[in-house]
């Protein structure tokens, strides 16, 4: 059986990995955004994976990159609407950074946020219920060790 110790020192982690993912894929974003080449692209698979907690969906896109035409590929979750309107060979768009041109996402009318929703949702509850919890738990913990020693000390 796991310590208080140890429960507290793993939801922290998962906490701070939440909130570190969640802050990664939104500069990532920002950076495509802000410095982001546009380029032509092509689906290159569609496809559903099942899981014991659902079915998730992705798209495999070729892109071009640079002026050389050197095709790279990528793949993305996509959300289930977006899934039912892209087929093989369809041309979509995307934003790719020059200087790290696998760093890259379907964008302009072919974008699709379904990853950075899910980051920033559980980083909101994250940092609103989560955190303030655990603050909570640990001045608990330092009282009533303090209780404890002054108990034990009479």
């Amino acid at each position: 059986m796991l310590g208080r110790g140890t429960v507290f020192l793993l939801l922290f982690s998962a906490g701070l990995l939440i909130t570190f993912s969640a802050s990664r894929e939104w500069s990532m974003l920002f950076s495509l955004k802000t410095r982001g080449k546009p380029s032509r692209a092509t689906v290159y698979d569609v496809w559903p994976e099942y899981s014991g907690r659902g079915i998730k969906y992705f798209v495999t896109v070729t892109y071009e990159v640079g002026d050389k035409h050197h095709l790279k590929k990528f793949t993305q979750q996509i959300h289930k609407k977006h899934y039912a309107s892209l087929q093989r060979g369809q041309p979509v768009s995307v934003r790719y950074l020059p200087q790290s041109p696998e760093i890259v996402r379907l964008a302009d009318e072919d974008k699709d946020n379904l990853r950075l929703f899910w980051y920033t949702l559980l980083a909101v509850i994250a940092i609103t219920l989560y955190y303030p919890l655990l603050i909570w738990a640990i001045f608990v913990f330092a009282f009533y060790q303090h209780k404890f020693r002054a108990y034990s000390e009479e």
